[in-house]
């Protein structure tokens, strides 16, 4: 066994039953990480009737530990918990070279019944797809079943974004509710994300010069500054405050920060719905925003910067949603 620290990561050699092992440790508690990866492997070269196989639940750990996937700032946590979730409900105790695409289909076909949408089914495999392809990496398996795997297919592939009379029937129903109205109003006029209309603050706003600071998420374009729409503005000059986030709390108990959470303020929207308002998910709002302006006349550019894309083709292939009827009218204008 070859033991050897690089930085903060600790690497581990080891060579049992013909094979060589590769891991990394990069945890908090790194002696911690590299005393289990040691151990594990000892326990591995001493009982040789186990052909080096490595189980699901082995490999869970070494990978969680090697990519810090429970902690890692850049691995999303619901990415993480699909792989937990698959594990569990393959068996810990199964090997890792035993797992074959019919085991992921048949693992879709069960998540079909209970309800999970495809493009739900399609994110898990998405997941489970970088765990083995770190198993593949590391050699621990030869091919990475996922993408063997026969998924349900998506439905259009795309989400149909709302008309201009449906946004404004939205706008409708919250208006004049603390919480719902300036979220929707973020959603749908300015296209912002549901973690980002949580973080928007009034020191955000410029009214003077009429524009809204972004402080992005995701992989797109970290940071943007946005014009406000007309009706955004209104809003904001009728409830200003000097500070404190757009979308405020109606009670806050001591010591609780004073911005919602993205879980907190979708069950606003859920109670809503339980009580008939039938009210559209967030993201909707992107897609109807590019919709409406692409309709409109507004060149896709444009659009993708009002959306924050790094790259155009996003916008039009996943945020542009045009009817038949547009495209024959368009099509009709050429006289022949």
């Amino acid at each position: 066994m070859k033991v050897y620290r690089r930085g903060n990561t600790y690497y581990v050699y080891f060579r049992a039953n013909g094979r060589t092992y590769r891991e990394s440790a990069r945890t908090d508690d790194r002696e911690q990480a590299l005393l289990y990866l040691t151990r594990r492997y000892a326990e591995e070269a001493e009982n040789p009737s186990t052909g080096g196989r490595l189980t699901l639940g082995d490999a869970f750990q070494l990978w969680d530990a090697s990519v810090g996937g429970s902690k890692s700032q850049t691995w999303h946590r619901k990415r993480y918990g699909n792989v937990r979730q698959w594990v569990e409900h393959e068996g810990s105790d199964k090997p890792v070279s035993a797992i074959r695409n019919k085991d992921l289909t048949r693992y879709a076909s069960e998540r079909t019944e209970q309800g999970m949408s495809p493009s739900t089914i399609a994110k898990e495999f998405s997941s489970i797809s970088c765990f083995f392809s770190w198993l593949q990496h590391e050699e621990h398996v030869e091919q990475n079943p996922v993408r063997g795997a026969r998924k349900p297919p998506l439905k259009n592939g795309k989400k149909v974004g709302l008309e201009v009379e449906a946004v404004r029937a939205v706008l409708e129903k919250v208006k004049g509710h603390q919480v719902l109205e300036p979220a929707f109003l973020l959603a749908y006029t300015q296209g912002l994300r549901r973690s980002e209309i949580v973080a928007a603050r009034f020191e955000h706003v410029d009214l003077a010069r009429r524009t809204l600071y972004v402080q992005g998420n995701k992989t797109d374009l970290p940071e943007a500054t946005l014009p406000l729409h007309p009706r955004m503005e209104e809003w904001l000059r009728s409830n200003w405050h000097e500070e404190g986030p757009i979308v405020r709390k109606q009670r806050r108990r001591p010591g609780e920060p004073e911005h919602f959470s993205p879980a907190s303020i979708e069950n606003y929207r859920k109670d809503a719905n339980l009580r008939g308002w039938r009210l559209p998910n967030w993201h909707l709002g992107r897609h109807s925003l590019a919709s409406n302006l692409v309709k409109e006349g507004v060149d896709i550019y444009t659009v993708c910067k009002l959306l924050r894309h790094s790259q155009v083709t996003t916008t039009h292939a996943f945020y542009t949603h045009l009817k038949p009827e547009m495209r024959r009218d368009e099509l009709a204008r050429l006289d022949v």
